[in-house]
């Protein structure tokens, strides 16, 4: 579920994108690659073409090879190849490019070229992240590509076989290839701009910067990343690759000899693991040449920056009001970090970058940012502001300052939009980090209920990066709107909100804060004297950063006058102190000190007088300032160079009340005309994007012949994603519908939306089951109409929605709308699956989120739930958290109940329609909570009833305390839990969560006389083998298998391929026949027999076994269940035959 939700935030629509009928083939030195027309745009595609061969082996850090040639037509369809990252392997064949091409190519003029370099923390990502639609509609050829990342592209050693910069080098190759290959497909080879976002942008500047990227692009596009900034490059790559080794086990490293052998001899799987999702560790670092490589980052791009010796391009570049956002999920962390030592927090690689000590630079940081003793989330607009400014703004804005110093056209941006949905579900905060890139470009995330407003945003951002990507200029001169380049003196930039607005100096006092911090800089203190010859004031002295190369320093505060006093300053003194760190001292000569006070005199007046936008007239020139600002200008040999000026933010935030949306659903809407049923990604509100509340949808997957007169069978699959997150589509299901079966998803309400549970008749529960009810009916009584066959349904679901599932089977509110069930890694009757204290839950949540008068009053906590806005909605369960789930219903006004009891309590009760099943489990479903053993281990340490099943005291047949004792014993048995006990970790998450309750589950249905097939299942992948900790079979691993997802590998290997062939004829058989291996086959799989709890085991091979896994079984058993007198006799009965089973393996 952790790598499902992980790759959820950046799938690509090109998951769901289909072809049209028309092709393009494009003949390229290589051979002929074949394009095809998108379904519904004119844009012809081309995926996955080779651009280099990836170098393997012992030479899998190098330079890449050439691209390969093919024979024949090289079909150009693979849009989601990804090269090896964490937390999926995917592929080491990746270098691969995607072009996409306007319908109109063949005008007779070459098409403007864009290239876009993907983001993703230099670890994560891939070129079709982020598709170009938008920009291609509007007559530009765009280009996106892959590169290695992670320690495969950023492992640096400065060494023959791990040079460093591999993923450098496979952007250089990539860049070169378009060059060379792009007039082939209708594009202009002298009329490239390179684009990128995040860490694509720093990549972009980097190259820009290096002469070993000249003459491949002609302007640059970079947004909310920089190539200067302190994360984007590692001045000490071998000494962190060392360390890193010696972390990692190894010895002798000193010797790099040692060092390079103990990378060359780590398997993909261990060096994946050196780094984790998002994890900024493996970065571009300073090349050495060796053996006449070629050397892309010669020194820190800085210094090459400021000494001038690059080519300029027009370059648009710009930041987010709120980058910092990036960093909100890890507040918490971060936060405690900052209070346990604030030198935590500093920047990437700080001591490299910065003209301050640590020491200094703690202190300086903290009183401005925070000055409070503890950090907690009152402080939250700060420490986004820091993260903001430490991170993105203060490097962006002064890339482009030395740019335009150094005569390049720079056109920059603050921009502030946040969407409709973004201001319903963000913190509030302001634009997050690629915000903008967000709405240019359509991924995964890309809303499909843009407002209007959203749109006119959108559609300006398209048209005024497109109009920079064709003419060099985002806005035509004669525009009412235009954006003039940037001015290094006036600092001039467009803040891109629902309106422009052109502006002066941005953020001055927080971007002057890290002038003075980081490197190239020079301080100085301005000091205030004596008012007024009588006056025997002291001095006020006020330290100040300034930079003499690029011109900015702080707005020369004025200091408090005496009282009754009307006397001007009679001077300001300024001492400069020079910083040793910066490259060239050279820079720094012949300096002259120009004072600006009102009207260009120092006795006019006291300096609170000057207004916003006063004229200021010196020797050095003209400048404008605001209120109540002196200026100081410094000119030296290059020029005049300016001060810059205090401007105040204000930031909104905007909340939508709603009520009555926690009711079952209402009758579904008709239409007029055609539908058109193509919305594939719609989902319903969740974190951390809201989505839409108009998400009640179905989609339905048909095979070709459904006109062949028979009525097909007919799958009904319920999503998982702890009834807080997923949707319908999450998981595809087109090899089962090759099987000829018609296939339906759908999307119900989730998290306290779907499951927020009072009881009461506005928020009564079970919205989000109710959703799956009107779903089934609806499916019951349209299904024939696509040819399937509504008396023959099979319901289906995987974790939260196999737990779904199950509910509805044992509900009678269901009865009749399916005939046939299979539950993959989740049961209904799990101590997870209902909550029996609900509407005490919510009174918790309520309170722990400053709800008053609750305790007894149960109107004033419906009036609390109802008064939310979605976003403070969605902000009290996070992505992932099992917090709001299904409740025992209460009938209010004649509503449908569909939770009348404990589902376990029906199960054994008998009181239900016995369908045939088809369930089971993996061996290793504990490995879902792999990801957070660090702190889950922490918590048995601290205290093992942290680590007992959710609703424990509700389910179990013990208390807590002995619950603990007999856990312990069973699966630890040691003092201290750690990773040597991660075999038994999992084994415990495993039964605790899942296994147990799939298996009793399992026999009461077979007591009761249901055909009952049960599995475990336990085939690991080859790429899970190379990725995964070698435990077995994670969670859903066999859903991964039966259906396509966005971590669907495009390199299965044949044993793999056979694995999925098997599972997808029994799933389908089930579904046909009610029966997944006929009984005739040699690998019959027969029903469970509850006396001897036969089972099969799918692994390469099938094997059926008996009794799966007593011991473990027997003392759930003994922990689980209310003592109901019937229920107790079949426990003990359950225990006898288990104790018979381990008698039966001791012979």
């Amino acid at each position: 579920m952790e790598m499902f939700l992980i790759c959820l935030l950046v799938v690509s629509p090109c998951l769901l994108s289909a072809f049209g009928d028309e092709i393009l083939d494009v003949t390229l030195p290589q051979g002929v690659v074949r394009g095809h027309k998108h379904a519904t745009l004119d844009i012809y595609e081309f995926h996955g073409i080779h651009y280099a061969t990836e170098p393997t082996g012992r030479d899998k850090f190098k330079a890449p090879l050439p691209a390969p040639s093919w024979e024949g037509i090289f079909d150009a369809v693979e849009g989601l190849i990804m090269c090896p990252q964490p937390p999926s392997f995917q592929s080491e064949q990746c270098l691969r490019v995607n072009v996409f091409v306007p319908v109109n190519r063949q005008d007779g003029t070459l098409k403007p070229v864009i290239v876009v370099i993907h983001g993703g923390s230099f670890v994560n990502g891939f070129g079709n992240m982020y598709l170009p639609h938008h920009l291609v509609q509007r007559g530009i050829i765009a280009v996106t590509f892959n590169y290695r990342m992670g320690s495969h592209g950023f492992l640096c050693l400065n060494t023959e076989n791990i040079p460093g910069n591999a993923g450098l080098k496979d952007q250089l190759a990539a860049l070169k290839w378009v060059k060379e290959n792009i007039q082939a497909f209708g594009g202009n080879p002298d009329d490239i701009t390179l684009a990128g976002y995040s860490a694509g942008a720093a990549s972009a500047e980097i190259m820009m910067l290096s002469p070993a990227a000249d003459g491949l692009f002609h302007k640059v596009i970079l947004e909310s990343g920089s190539g200067i900034s302190s994360w984007a490059v590692n001045p000490n790559a071998p000494e962190l690759a060392k360390n890193i080794a010696i972390a990692n086990g190894a010895s002798d490293v000193d010797d790099i000899t040692n060092l390079e052998n103990f990378y060359l001899s780590l398997s993909y799987q261990e060096l994946l693991r050196l780094a984790s999702v998002g994890e900024l560790l493996f970065t571009p670092c300073v090349d050495v040449d060796i053996d006449n490589n070629e050397v892309i980052v010669k020194e820190l791009p800085y210094k090459n920056l400021i000494s001038g010796n690059y080519n300029k391009l027009p370059m648009l570049t710009g930041y987010t009001d709120a980058e910092g956002v990036l960093f909100y999920g890890y507040r918490e962390i971060l936060m405690a970090q900052m209070n346990e030592d604030f030198k935590y927090a500093l920047p990437s690689h700080f001591s490299s970058y910065a003209a301050t000590s640590e020491e200094e630079a703690v202190e300086m940081l903290k009183n401005f940012y925070f000055d409070v003793e503890v950090i907690d989330y009152d402080s939250i607009r700060n420490f986004t502001d820091y993260y903001t400014d430490g991170q993105f703004s203060y490097w962006v804005v002064e890339s482009a300052r030395q740019n335009a110093l150094n005569s390049a056209p720079v056109y920059l941006y603050e921009y502030t939009y946040v969407t409709s949905e973004a201001e319903l579900t963000g913190p509030g905060l302001g634009a997050t980090h690629c915000a903008q890139t967000d709405l240019i470009f359509i991924s995964f995330s890309a809303s499909e209920n843009y407002t209007e407003r959203d749109l006119i945003v959108q559609n300006r951002l398209v048209t005024m990066w497109s109009d920079f990507v064709k003419f060099g200029e985002p806005v035509p001169q004669s525009s009412p709107d235009y954006w003039e380049a940037l001015d290094a003196e006036r600092m001039n930039y467009l803040v891109i909100g629902f309106e422009l607005e052109n502006k002066t100096f941005p953020i001055p006092e927080r971007l002057q804060l890290w002038d003075k911090i980081c490197v190239g800089l020079v301080t100085f203190e301005v000091t205030f004297a004596s008012w007024a010859p009588a006056c025997a004031c002291p001095y006020h002295t006020f330290p100040r950063a300034y930079d003499l190369h690029s011109g900015r320093t702080a707005p020369a505060r004025p200091a408090p006058l005496p009282a009754g006093s009307t006397e001007g300053l009679s001077h300001i003194r300024i001492t400069v102190r020079y910083n040793t760190n910066r490259p060239s001292n050279d820079l720094y000569r012949d300096h002259k000190v120009c004072v600006l006070a009102p009207e260009g005199k120092l006795d006019a007046g006291t300096v609170t007088e000057i207004e916003n936008g006063t004229d200021i007239e010196t020797e050095c020139g003209t400048a404008i300032r605001m209120k109540s600002v002196v200026g100081i200008v410094i000119r030296n040999s290059a020029g005049t160079r300016n001060a810059g000026t205090r401007l105040g933010l204000a930031a909104r935030s905007f909340n939508i009340k709603y009520e009555g949306t926690h009711s079952a659903p209402l009758p579904a809407p008709s239409w007029e005309g055609i539908f058109d049923a193509v919305e594939g990604l719609i989902m319903c509100p969740q974190p951390p994007s809201f989505q839409s509340e108009q998400c009640l949808r179905v989609n339905v997957f048909v095979p070709g012949n459904r006109q062949n007169g028979a009525l097909k069978p007919v799958l009904v699959v319920i999503h998982g994603g702890a009834f807080v997150n997923g949707f319908g589509n999450a998981l595809l299901p087109y090899h089962v519908v090759e099987r000829d079966i018609i296939v339906v998803t759908f999307n119900y309400r989730l998290g306290p939306h779907g499951f927020l549970c009072l009881n009461t008749e506005n928020i009564p529960g079970n919205a989000g089951l109710k959703d799956q009810l009107v779903a089934l009916k609806w499916i019951k009584q349209n299904i024939q109409a696509f040819g399937g066959n509504p008396d023959d349904i099979t319901l289906g679901g995987h974790s939260a929605g196999a737990a779904s599932a199950e509910i509805m089977m044992l509900s009678p509110a269901a009865d009749g709308l399916f005939h046939k069930i299979i539950l993959e890694s989740g049961s209904g009757i799990g101590s997870w699956a209902v909550n029996p204290k609900g509407p005490e839950l919510a009174k918790n949540i309520a309170i722990a989120n400053g709800a008053n008068n609750v305790d007894d009053d149960i109107t004033n906590l419906e009036n609390f739930y109802l008064s939310l806005s979605y976003q403070e909605l969605l902000r009290l369960a996070s992505v992932g958290e099992l917090l709001f789930t299904p409740c025992v219903d209460v009938d209010i006004d004649n509503n449908e109940v569909i939770v009348k009891e404990l589902p376990y309590k029906n199960l054994i009760s008998g009181n239900y329609t016995k369908l045939p099943m088809l369930t089971g489990y993996t061996d290793a479903e504990g490995l879902l909570f792999y990801g957070y053993r660090e702190i889950l281990m922490a918590q048995m340490n601290e205290d093992f009833k942290n680590a007992l099943p959710p609703h424990f005291a509700s389910y179990a047949n013990i208390n807590e305390e002995e619950a603990v004792e007999i856990l312990r014993n069973f699966y630890f048995e040691v003092e201290i839990i750690d990773y040597n006990s991660i075999r038994n970790f999992t084994d415990y998450y495993t039964d605790g969560e899942f296994y147990y309750w799939v298996v009793e589950s399992a026999r009461q249905n077979a007591l009761n006389s249901a055909p009952v097939y049960l599995y475990e299942y336990t085939y690991v992948t080859s790429e899970a083998e190379l990725t995964g900790p070698g435990l077995g079979a994670t969670h859903c691993a066999q859903t991964d298998l039966i259906f396509i997802s966005f971590r669907t590998s495009e390199n299965y290997t044949e044993r793999d391929l056979i694995v999925q062939d098997r599972l997808v004829t029994m799933w389908s058989n089930f579904v046909k026949f009610g029966e997944p291996v006929p009984q005739g086959s040699p690998d019959y799989w027969e029903a469970l027999d509850a006396e001897r709890m036969n089972y099969l085991v799918i692994g390469f091979d099938l094997e059926n076994k008996t009794f799966p896994t007593p011991e473990r079984l027997q003392l759930w058993d003994k922990i689980w269940l209310k003592d109901d007198t019937d229920f107790a006799n079949t426990l003990h009965f359950h225990i006898l035959l288990l104790s018979l089973a381990v008698i039966i393996l001791m012979i």
